[in-house]
């Protein structure tokens, strides 16, 4: 019989990920914004230098480089995470070996949520939801691939609307410091496209906090289920 024991509470969720946060944003945050800083310098070129010949080049490859860290950034949360004192130069080299795993987990992801989408827009929400915790047992756990979406599957099996509800929680909640960033651009009049510059900041800043209440719930589940019931290949129904 599978565990149905409910998940703390969510304040107690949101304690223990600001506990965690307040301790570690330096190196959170920096991480943030080193995997960002490719995007926003994207986004500057873009806004200030318009398409001027070899800016057109040097902005596709800060785009580029962009997303490489930016998949670089996840992986560098999950493992600092998991072990604070690590130093950040080992840190950044370990995060490279999980690369082209978790490039691949993404993949799959998205091709499932994409065909999710196409029938309709809530399957691809299930899948999302489903699949949310594949990055951090490829990295954590080992399973790859597939068999981490299967095992991310298991281990939110019997908890998809919990998790489902804290996250439109933490949602609700990043809306607040979103609304004022918004609020603030438009008193100072900020054009559109420099207000963007200053969203994208603040997206990634969200990134690092985000990623510890990811951690901070998948430590959560994981003192419900054991890795028997979710390490298993095949699909619990």
């Amino acid at each position: 019989m599978e565990n149905k024991q409910p998940l703390p509470n969510i304040s107690v969720l949101f304690q223990e990920t600001w506990q965690i946060y307040k301790k570690y944003y330096k190196t959170l945050l920096l991480i943030a914004l080193i995997s960002g800083a490719p995007i926003i310098l994207y986004i500057f070129s873009f806004v200030t230098l318009r398409q001027r010949g070899i800016i057109i080049v040097i902005s596709l490859l800060l785009y580029l480089i962009g997303i490489i860290l930016t998949l670089w950034g996840t992986i560098a949360f999950i493992l600092f995470l998991k072990n604070p004192k690590l130093t950040f130069e080992n840190l950044f080299s370990q995060s490279w070996k999980y690369f082209f795993p978790i490039m691949w987990i993404e993949i799959l992801t998205g091709i499932l949520v994409t065909v999710g989408v196409i029938f309709l827009i809530i399957p691809g929400l299930i899948a999302v939801i489903f699949f949310i915790f594949a990055r951090f047992l490829n990295i954590l756990e080992g399973p790859a691939g597939l068999s981490a979406l299967v095992a991310s599957r298991n281990l939110v099996s019997n908890y998809w609307w919990p998790i489902f509800a804290r996250l439109i929680v933490l949602l609700l909640v990043l809306l607040i410091p979103a609304a004022l960033l918004s609020l603030l651009l438009y008193m100072f009049k900020v054009p559109l496209d420099y207000g963007q510059i200053f969203n994208t900041i603040l997206g990634y800043i969200f990134m690092s906090y985000i990623y510890t209440f990811l951690y901070a719930l998948y430590k959560q589940i994981k003192q419900i289920k054991k890795p028997a019931e979710y390490l298993k290949l095949t699909i619990n129904k």
